[in-house]
């Protein structure tokens, strides 16, 4: 089989699907359907890299990593995935391929490298609703909300900003986060590409280079939300989009809580979400990584105490913690 190439694929076109479902004794059984779409992610997971083309193709158990051709009979996709209810496993109409072009970029880093080469921008990216869209004063609901930016990442390096919205990259219009996450890691690692990013209602344009991703460990630790099971909020730093949310002035400094767990310590003393944090104990603290430094050298005492500001009112809650 000759690969297509599955940009080129459109929505509505004919495919063939290939493969043995249910059973060997069905081997070899072709089935015909269209293009139902195309770039289709967190299908299997969310916050991977998923790239799928759907199609209303009949694919059953036994169909994954058949083939998936275009009226030509060049390889477009590999069946992989169906949509079923939880109950009946069976064809429901919408199902699911990698397309050839990611295929061929895996296959060719395997076999020169030995391992997938993904590049790394070092952004935690989320969609943009209706809410972000007005606080942002954008009007497009395309690209990627920039949540946090990796300290000493690529995306740092290069200007980029919480709260920024990520509309191109390397001149190609960003449609969704899953689009820039598989851009991005498609991309060649340590070269530099354009990027734009909406800022305050008004286009910026960037250089970013990007790197090799880096291990699982670090990737997680510079994106997980700063969360403190200890007093059971998560903070955030006073960007921009925070000020707009929670109606923040710009002249006060410190970290917002962005979230209370029901039942924990904070909710017990009366934090809430939208709540300025200034102070642990007596020290400033104006990042969300100095709160989490600052909160580990406070918990030997099975104690702390927070400096509070809402609705322009400042107060100090002291917190038990458990043993």
């Amino acid at each position: 089989l000759d690969f297509g190439d599955s940009d080129k694929l459109r929505v509505g076109e004919w495919v063939i699907a290939v493969g043995s479902p249910f059973s060997a004794n069905l081997s070899h059984t072709v089935t015909a359907g269209i293009v139902s779409a195309k770039g289709r992610g967190n299908i299997i997971q969310g916050d991977v890299y998923e790239d799928f083309i759907q199609t209303d193709a009949a694919i059953n158990p036994g169909n994954s990593g058949g083939a998936l051709l275009n009226s030509s009979g060049d390889l477009i996709g590999i069946n992989t995935a169906i949509f079923t209810n939880g109950f009946d496993r069976s064809n429901k109409g919408v199902g699911f391929a990698i397309p050839s072009n990611m295929i061929k970029r895996v296959m060719s880093d395997l076999i020169d490298h030995g391992k997938v080469l993904r590049s790394w921008i070092g952004v935690q990216i989320q969609p943009i609703d209706d809410t972000a869209a007005r606080a942002l004063d954008v009007k497009t609901r395309s690209g990627a909300l920039v949540a946090d930016v990796v300290n000493k990442g690529p995306a740092e390096k290069a200007g980029v900003e919480t709260g920024d919205v990520i509309v191109e990259f390397n001149n190609l219009k960003i449609n969704s986060v899953d689009h820039l996450r598989n851009t991005v890691s498609s991309s060649k690692p340590n070269r530099s590409y354009d990027l734009v990013v909406i800022r305050d209602g008004r286009k910026k344009r960037l250089k970013v280079k990007l790197e090799e991703m880096p291990g699982d460990d670090v990737v997680v630790s510079s994106t997980r939300p700063n969360k403190t099971n200890e007093l059971g909020i998560e903070v955030s730093e006073l960007t921009r989009s925070n000020r707009r949310k929670f109606g923040i002035s710009n002249n006060e400094d410190g970290v917002v809580v962005t979230n209370v767990q029901p039942g924990s310590p904070a909710e017990n003393t009366g934090i809430q979400i939208g709540d300025i944090i200034t102070r642990v104990g007596t020290k400033k603290c104006r990042t969300s990584r100095e709160f989490q430094k600052l909160l580990k050298e406070t918990k030997r005492k099975n104690m702390v105490m927070l400096h509070l500001k809402r609705d322009g009112a400042a107060r100090y809650l002291t917190l038990e913690l458990e043993d």
